[in-house]
């Protein structure tokens, strides 16, 4: 389990029976559904994939591991808890998560079909998405076509001084993808890509 500030915001699972020379981590996000088996059909119907599940997690829920159709993978969860509350916009706790892909198309009409989403244009001057549902935001979609980068969901960290922590995590071992004055994609030692996002003064995004 991960904490900060005393709240859960995450956890780290070591796969057995993986090769260890090779670096397949990465950071998996979740998707609430009321119904995680009909949705897991629905997404091998959409030409995504099951990669493991449905399957009853103790007290987490009812999960699914899946992919969608440009092999950005996710979990399909139905929380016992109830879904979470909006994260704090503070120093290390997630603040925003983004859908980067190769194919814009392919992955908005993957996320409508699924999920009901619209895709609104974030910034004019940006090539830069939003998927909004019942007219509230729930996450970005950006296009890439970096090479080191596969399509993917990204989970942003809120940091106090982006060029201190971008600089830190290349000390440790880390890959710098992208950096402007807001936010950097990194992949840490492992293989796993995660975003960092500048907090403005008093911990607002």
């Amino acid at each position: 389990t991960i904490v900060n500030n005393g709240k859960e915001i995450g956890g780290i699972l070591d796969i057995e029976g993986q090769d260890q020379s090779t670096q397949e981590s990465r950071w998996i996000c979740s998707i609430s559904t009321s119904n995680v088996d009909e949705a897991a059909k629905k997404v091998t119907s959409l030409g995504g994939a099951l990669l493991y599940g449905p399957v009853d997690a103790g007290s987490r829920g009812r999960l699914a591991q899946v992919e969608d159709s440009q092999g950005a993978d996710f979990i399909l969860l139905r929380s016992l808890d109830g879904d979470p509350g909006k994260f704090d916009s503070v120093v290390g706790n997630p603040v925003w998560i983004d859908l980067f892909t190769k194919n814009k198309s392919a992955s908005e009409k993957f996320y409508t079909d699924l999920n009901g989403y619209e895709v609104i244009k974030a910034d004019e001057n940006e090539e830069h998405y939003l998927f909004t549902n019942n007219s509230k935001i729930r996450a970005g979609l950006t296009p890439v076509l970096w090479d080191d980068l596969e399509s993917t969901w990204l989970l942003f960290i809120g940091v106090a001084n982006l060029r201190v922590n971008v600089l830190k995590a290349i000390e440790l071992g880390a890959t710098l993808i992208t950096y402007n004055e807001r936010a950097a994609v990194i992949l840490d030692p492992s293989g796993a890509a995660i975003g960092l996002h500048q907090l403005a003064q008093g911990g607002q995004k």
